[in-house]
């Protein structure tokens, strides 16, 4: 997340974008190993997005091991508490201001903010669920989930670079924008589900004829699921940028 970097491929958007786990292995995969020499798989999210989680990294908040102070039959404790703990600040009773700056000595203080915006340093008790990263997802979900006017966005884009013979350059660029509906499904569930709806039926219906876990890499597979897709609303658009 060190690497981030902004994107504006979508007027009115404010992105940015990091790599994600290893994209070289895709190259195999698609087929094309031979002939792509630069590679990469990475994900958008909003401007700020690794800002912030570096901060919880910092505050160990998103640690998947069970900690001692988190059982759920343990002593009960508020979140400033767990962050004192995490942090390991052994001396609670100080001043709040004393207390604010020993913690900024710990993440830095250009975030504090950030970390009292979400209430992290408050007397409000914790659910206990075990580890730092399940209590603070739960923490958080009750924080940031949808209102009934809210809507939530999943876009894909594709940068593909094409170096014909002769060194004609072609730049292809392929988006995907859903969005969700205020009174239904998510634009999450709706790309995830409904492609693994199609793909059943058509397992159902042999159309898939192959066993085992099958990659839907091949023409046979991903041409009518994304026709079926665009019958239900999802598909993607392609810009064609020559020079």
């Amino acid at each position: 997340m060190n690497s981030t970097t902004e994107l504006d491929f979508l007027p009115g958007f404010s992105f940015e974008g990091f790599p994600n786990r290893d994209s070289t292995r895709y190259a195999k995969l698609y087929g094309i190993a031979a002939e792509v020499q630069t590679m990469l798989r990475g994900t958008i999210r909003y401007k700020g997005f690794s800002e912030m989680m570096m901060i919880l990294q910092k505050l160990r908040l998103i640690d998947s091991k069970d900690h001692a102070v988190l059982h759920p039959n343990g002593p009960d404790i508020t979140w400033c508490q767990l962050i004192c703990t995490l942090l390991e600040i052994n001396d609670t009773d100080m001043f709040y201001e004393n207390l604010l700056s020993k913690v900024a000595d710990k993440i830095g203080p250009s975030v504090l903010d950030k970390v009292m915006d979400l209430g992290l340093l408050t007397e409000e008790p914790v659910l206990k669920l075990g580890s730092p990263l399940d209590t603070f997802s739960q923490f958080i979900a009750s924080k940031l989930s949808l209102n009934k006017d809210e809507r939530d966005l999943v876009v894909l884009y594709h940068d593909i670079g094409v170096l014909w013979p002769g060194n004609r350059y072609e730049k292809k660029l392929v988006t995907l924008v859903s969005y969700g509906e205020t009174n239904g499904y998510t634009a999450m569930a709706k790309t995830v589900g409904i492609p693994t709806a199609i793909a059943a039926t058509m397992v159902l219906q042999g159309e898939i004829q192959a066993k085992g876990m099958v990659l839907p890499f091949t023409p046979d597979i991903y041409r009518p699921m994304l026709t079926r897709l665009r019958l239900e609303g999802i598909s993607a658009q392609t810009t064609n940028v020559r020079s």
